[in-house]
């Protein structure tokens, strides 16, 4: 992991509800939710921040642009539908030593989001699930 969270290296103890979700995670939808069971939120968020780099490893730059751009659209949809992201609220955890349960959620969400992204753009979408080109 970056230094740019909390300053530490991640702790790849528990990668398996990442793993498990990589190839079930469909890219923008919510019907997948990993079990939490005594996992952490911010612990879900190093796995799944870990298994982003390792995809992340595996696609090429054209793959990587991809995903940027249905990520990009992803956010211009959200802003057109309902306003500005305040922007100071995203930036809150960067080089903090603590963090809320808030924002450990949205940690964990916002990997989560990128790990299934990730994972489509480089295998491929199901049918029914490809964006628009």
């Amino acid at each position: 992991m970056s230094e740019w969270i909390l300053g530490a290296e991640p702790d790849p103890y528990d990668q398996r509800a990442a793993h498990r979700c990589a190839g079930k995670l469909q890219a923008g939808s919510s019907d997948y939710q990993p079990p939490r069971g005594h996992v952490s939120d911010f612990d879900e968020f190093k796995s799944y921040y870990t298994l982003a780099d390792k995809l992340m490893g595996t696609m090429t730059p054209e793959q990587l642009a991809d995903c940027l751009r249905i990520l990009a659209l992803q956010v211009a949809d959200y802003r057109l539908r309902f306003g500005e992201i305040p922007g100071q609220d995203l930036l809150a955890p960067l080089g903090t030593t603590e963090i809320s349960d808030n924002q450990a959620r949205v940690l964990r969400e916002g990997m989560e989001v990128l790990v299934g992204y990730l994972a489509s753009v480089r295998d491929g979408w199901e049918e029914g699930d490809a964006p628009l080109h």
